[in-house]
Parts: structure tokens; sequence; C-alpha cells
């Protein structure tokens, strides 16, 4: 038998574990905060605790107060820089994402791993951006991709994922060109598939 390459291996993950992010029932809450976003060009509060919710995180912790408490309009004002960054197409992806990132930082709960604000950005930037989260960085270890923590982390993860959609898109017939969230999907799956994290490994290691 053939050996699958990464992108292979990434797209069958993707459409056996779930249907097409566009028509995920779960997804319903995040598009609903996307069209928001694009009428607004900014998100508020209300938007922030929908995409809490929807990334099934806390809403207990202290920060959530801090952030209840800003007026909203202080909150747009963050969270429009970061939409206009994201949604600038002259700008490069990776370099877009970080910078946003930073921006949001600036906000009670959307510092920290960044699982938040990145899903933030997503909502804002739903064919640009891509969430980063635990699982994400378990697959992505696996293949020894995992960009780490240091400073201009999220803009390595994002030159990452637009590696691996290319990869996808290679793997992929039709003419649809493979989002960053497909990636990010792809690899939220893979890393609850110890079949697939192994198989990922042996693929990366001989590549």
């Amino acid at each position: 038998m053939s050996r699958r390459t990464v992108g292979e291996i990434l797209l069958a993950t993707l459409s056996e574990s779930q249907p097409p992010h566009e028509l995920n029932p779960y997804d319903e809450v995040l598009r609903e905060v996307s069209a928001r976003a694009a009428d607004a060009r900014s998100i508020g509060k209300a938007d922030i605790g929908a995409v809490v919710v929807w990334k099934r995180s806390t809403a207990t912790s202290p920060w959530s107060k801090k952030l209840m408490t800003m007026p909203d309009a202080e909150v747009r004002t963050v969270t429009g820089t970061a939409w206009s960054i994201v949604n600038d197409d002259s700008r490069q992806i990776p370099e877009a994402g970080a910078e946003a990132l930073r921006m949001l930082a600036s906000l009670p709960g959307l510092g920290g791993t960044g699982a938040i604000a990145s899903a933030a950005l997503l909502a804002m930037a739903p064919t640009r951006m891509a969430i980063w989260d635990r699982r994400v960085h378990t697959a992505l270890s696996a293949m020894e991709r995992s960009p780490g923590r240091r400073k201009g982390w999220y803009a390595k993860y994002l030159t990452t994922v637009l590696q691996l959609a290319d990869e996808m898109q290679a793997a992929r017939s039709g003419m649809d060109r493979v989002l960053p969230r497909e990636v990010d999907l792809a690899l939220y799956w893979a890393a609850d598939r110890k079949d697939i994290l192994k198989e990922l490994k042996s693929v990366s290691a001989q590549s």
C-alpha cells in the first residue's frame, strides 16, 4: 500500500470527522458572529461571549467580569482595528494575524494561550484566520511543526497552516480552495486519533 501524504491524511481526517464546516450545525454560532462582524466591522462583548461558549471555554474566570464592565464602545475600538488588519487583503495572512492578535491581547480574556483570541479572529476573518488551541498543538507536535510560544508564534503558526493548506489542496480533487479554517479543523480532529498522529509522525519523519 502506498504511503499517504500529509495533505491526504489531513483531508481524509477532516472529511471523516464532520460535515463541511460551512454546513456543520455546531458552527452556526460562529457563522452568526461572523455575519455580524462583517456588518459592524468589529465584534462586541456579546459576540465575544458567544465565541467563548462556542469554543467551550469558561466564562467564570475573573477576566469575564473585567470584560463585561468595559463599555462596549471601548471593546469595539480594539476589535474594529483588529478587524481592519485581518481583512486587509494587501497584507500577508501571517503578519496580519500576528498584529491583530497582539491588539486583542489588550482585552480581558483575549490574551493567555491565544485560543479565544484566535477564535475571535476567525469570526472576524473566516477565510483568512485559523484557530490555535491545545489539540492543534498536539497534532502539529506529532509532525514537529508546532510554533512554540516564542515571540511571533501566531505568525509562524499561520505560515504553517498555509503550507498545510497547499498540501491538502494538492490532495483535493476539484477547484475549491482549502481554507486555513479547514486546516485547523483537520488538526483538531487528528489530535483525537492515535492512529492518525502516528501516521503523521511517520510521514513527516520521512519527508
